[in-house]
Protein backbone atom coordinates (compact mmCIF):
# COMPACT_ATOMS: atom_id res chain seq x y z
CA UNK A 1 0.00 0.00 0.00
CA UNK A 2 2.72 2.36 0.35
CA UNK A 3 3.89 2.26 -3.11
CA UNK A 4 0.69 2.88 -4.31
CA UNK A 5 0.42 6.67 -1.84
CA UNK A 6 3.56 7.27 -3.68
CA UNK A 7 2.27 8.10 -7.19
CA UNK A 8 -1.29 9.74 -5.27
CA UNK A 9 -3.62 7.36 -7.00
CA UNK A 10 -4.54 3.29 -6.76
CA UNK A 11 -2.23 1.51 -9.25
CA UNK A 12 -5.74 -0.74 -10.16
CA UNK A 13 -7.26 2.52 -11.54
CA UNK A 14 -4.72 2.63 -14.34
CA UNK A 15 -6.70 4.12 -17.09
CA UNK A 16 -4.60 1.84 -19.73
CA UNK A 17 -4.89 -1.81 -17.98
CA UNK A 18 -2.15 -3.80 -19.78
CA UNK A 19 -2.06 -7.81 -19.64
CA UNK A 20 1.16 -9.51 -21.02
CA UNK A 21 3.18 -12.78 -20.53
CA UNK A 22 6.73 -11.43 -21.36
CA UNK A 23 9.60 -14.04 -22.04
CA UNK A 24 13.02 -12.81 -21.97
CA UNK A 25 16.82 -12.89 -20.46
CA UNK A 26 18.94 -10.98 -18.80
CA UNK A 27 22.09 -10.22 -18.61
CA UNK A 28 23.98 -9.26 -14.95
CA UNK A 29 27.25 -7.60 -13.89
CA UNK A 30 27.08 -7.39 -10.38
CA UNK A 31 29.27 -4.82 -8.11
CA UNK A 32 29.82 -7.62 -5.33
CA UNK A 33 32.95 -9.77 -5.25
CA UNK A 34 32.66 -13.70 -5.17
CA UNK A 35 34.17 -15.42 -1.53
CA UNK A 36 37.46 -15.45 -3.42
CA UNK A 37 37.31 -11.64 -3.91
CA UNK A 38 36.74 -12.17 -7.90
CA UNK A 39 33.86 -10.04 -10.02
CA UNK A 40 31.00 -12.17 -10.74
CA UNK A 41 29.07 -12.03 -14.51
CA UNK A 42 25.89 -13.78 -14.99
CA UNK A 43 22.50 -14.62 -16.91
CA UNK A 44 18.74 -15.38 -16.66
CA UNK A 45 16.09 -16.83 -18.24
CA UNK A 46 12.20 -15.03 -16.85
CA UNK A 47 8.95 -15.16 -17.34
CA UNK A 48 7.11 -11.83 -16.35
CA UNK A 49 3.20 -11.74 -16.10
CA UNK A 50 2.17 -8.16 -16.32
CA UNK A 51 -1.14 -7.12 -15.03
CA UNK A 52 -2.06 -3.51 -15.22
CA UNK A 53 -0.02 -1.71 -12.92
CA UNK A 54 2.25 -4.69 -11.95
CA UNK A 55 3.95 -8.01 -13.33
CA UNK A 56 5.05 -10.75 -11.41
CA UNK A 57 8.43 -12.60 -12.55
CA UNK A 58 9.63 -16.29 -12.31
CA UNK A 59 12.98 -16.73 -13.27
CA UNK A 60 16.37 -19.16 -13.15
CA UNK A 61 20.13 -17.52 -13.27
CA UNK A 62 23.68 -18.39 -12.66
CA UNK A 63 26.53 -16.05 -12.20
CA UNK A 64 30.11 -17.44 -12.16
CA UNK A 65 33.49 -15.60 -11.15
CA UNK A 66 35.83 -14.01 -13.47
CA UNK A 67 38.48 -14.82 -14.92
CA UNK A 68 38.97 -18.47 -12.76
CA UNK A 69 35.26 -19.34 -13.33
CA UNK A 70 35.73 -21.33 -9.60
CA UNK A 71 32.92 -19.53 -8.02
CA UNK A 72 29.84 -18.78 -8.95
CA UNK A 73 25.79 -20.02 -8.12
CA UNK A 74 22.82 -21.15 -9.66
CA UNK A 75 18.98 -19.90 -8.48
CA UNK A 76 15.55 -19.76 -9.06
CA UNK A 77 13.45 -16.69 -7.74
CA UNK A 78 9.75 -15.64 -7.74
CA UNK A 79 9.10 -12.06 -7.38
CA UNK A 80 6.76 -8.82 -7.91
CA UNK A 81 7.05 -5.40 -8.86
CA UNK A 82 5.02 -2.47 -9.35
CA UNK A 83 4.93 0.07 -12.02
CA UNK A 84 4.90 3.95 -10.64
CA UNK A 85 3.64 5.53 -13.52
CA UNK A 86 2.15 4.64 -16.79
CA UNK A 87 3.01 5.03 -20.17
CA UNK A 88 5.61 3.69 -22.83
CA UNK A 89 8.10 3.82 -20.19
CA UNK A 90 7.85 2.13 -16.37
CA UNK A 91 9.74 3.19 -13.90
CA UNK A 92 9.29 0.40 -11.04
CA UNK A 93 9.80 -1.20 -7.92
CA UNK A 94 9.33 -4.61 -6.28
CA UNK A 95 11.15 -7.50 -4.44
CA UNK A 96 10.81 -11.36 -4.14
CA UNK A 97 13.04 -14.75 -3.09
CA UNK A 98 15.71 -16.43 -4.51
CA UNK A 99 16.50 -20.46 -3.67
CA UNK A 100 20.17 -20.68 -4.55
CA UNK A 101 22.94 -22.86 -4.61
CA UNK A 102 26.13 -21.15 -4.48
CA UNK A 103 29.34 -22.89 -4.76
CA UNK A 104 33.25 -22.11 -4.36
CA UNK A 105 36.00 -24.32 -5.48
CA UNK A 106 33.15 -27.11 -5.67
CA UNK A 107 31.79 -26.75 -2.15
CA UNK A 108 28.03 -25.82 -2.08
CA UNK A 109 25.63 -24.74 0.10
CA UNK A 110 22.02 -23.70 -0.67
CA UNK A 111 20.81 -20.92 0.55
CA UNK A 112 17.78 -18.37 0.44
CA UNK A 113 18.09 -14.87 -0.60
CA UNK A 114 15.54 -11.95 -0.54
CA UNK A 115 15.94 -9.08 -3.07
CA UNK A 116 14.59 -5.57 -3.55
CA UNK A 117 14.98 -4.34 -7.21
CA UNK A 118 14.09 -0.65 -9.18
CA UNK A 119 14.14 -0.78 -12.98
CA UNK A 120 12.96 1.05 -16.07
CA UNK A 121 11.22 -1.50 -18.81
CA UNK A 122 11.38 0.68 -22.44
CA UNK A 123 8.62 0.10 -25.13
CA UNK A 124 6.18 -1.17 -22.91
CA UNK A 125 3.72 -0.43 -25.51
CA UNK A 126 5.35 -3.03 -28.12
CA UNK A 127 5.57 -6.85 -27.82
CA UNK A 128 9.21 -6.49 -27.54
CA UNK A 129 10.82 -4.73 -24.57
CA UNK A 130 13.68 -3.61 -23.19
CA UNK A 131 14.98 -3.42 -19.43
CA UNK A 132 17.74 -1.90 -16.74
CA UNK A 133 17.51 -2.93 -13.34
CA UNK A 134 19.21 -2.63 -9.84
CA UNK A 135 19.36 -4.83 -7.48
CA UNK A 136 20.26 -5.73 -3.98
CA UNK A 137 20.18 -9.09 -2.23
CA UNK A 138 20.48 -10.24 0.87
CA UNK A 139 21.12 -13.98 2.17
CA UNK A 140 19.37 -14.80 4.85
CA UNK A 141 21.29 -17.99 5.10
CA UNK A 142 25.21 -17.97 6.22
CA UNK A 143 27.92 -19.17 3.60
CA UNK A 144 29.46 -21.66 5.81
CA UNK A 145 31.31 -22.73 2.56
CA UNK A 146 33.27 -20.01 2.86
CA UNK A 147 34.66 -21.78 6.14
CA UNK A 148 35.01 -24.99 4.59
CA UNK A 149 37.13 -23.14 1.89
CA UNK A 150 39.39 -21.05 4.79
CA UNK A 151 40.31 -24.59 5.99
CA UNK A 152 40.98 -25.72 3.11
CA UNK A 153 42.79 -23.40 1.91
CA UNK A 154 44.10 -21.25 4.22
CA UNK A 155 46.82 -19.28 1.94
CA UNK A 156 44.26 -17.66 -0.44
CA UNK A 157 40.84 -17.26 0.76
CA UNK A 158 40.40 -14.50 3.20
CA UNK A 159 38.77 -15.39 6.38
CA UNK A 160 35.39 -14.86 6.54
CA UNK A 161 33.54 -15.05 9.91
CA UNK A 162 30.38 -18.27 10.02
CA UNK A 163 27.81 -16.13 10.02
CA UNK A 164 28.63 -13.94 7.29
CA UNK A 165 25.65 -12.93 5.50
CA UNK A 166 26.55 -11.87 2.02
CA UNK A 167 24.92 -9.05 0.42
CA UNK A 168 24.91 -8.63 -3.71
CA UNK A 169 24.56 -5.49 -5.84
CA UNK A 170 24.17 -6.09 -9.40
CA UNK A 171 22.75 -4.76 -12.46
CA UNK A 172 20.82 -6.39 -15.11
CA UNK A 173 19.83 -5.61 -19.07
CA UNK A 174 17.27 -7.35 -20.18
CA UNK A 175 15.35 -8.07 -23.49
CA UNK A 176 11.70 -9.72 -23.12
CA UNK A 177 9.16 -10.67 -26.18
Amino acid sequence: MAIVMLVGFPLAARAQERHENIFGGKLLSTATTSARGEPEIGGAFDVRLERGGHFSEFGVGLTVSLPSAKDGSFYMEAGRSYYLNDGDTGLYLGGGLQLREVGVDGLGVITLGAHVQSGLMFFRDRSTRTYVELRVTQNLVPLAVIDTLQALHPETTPPTPSDAYRTEFGLFVGVGF
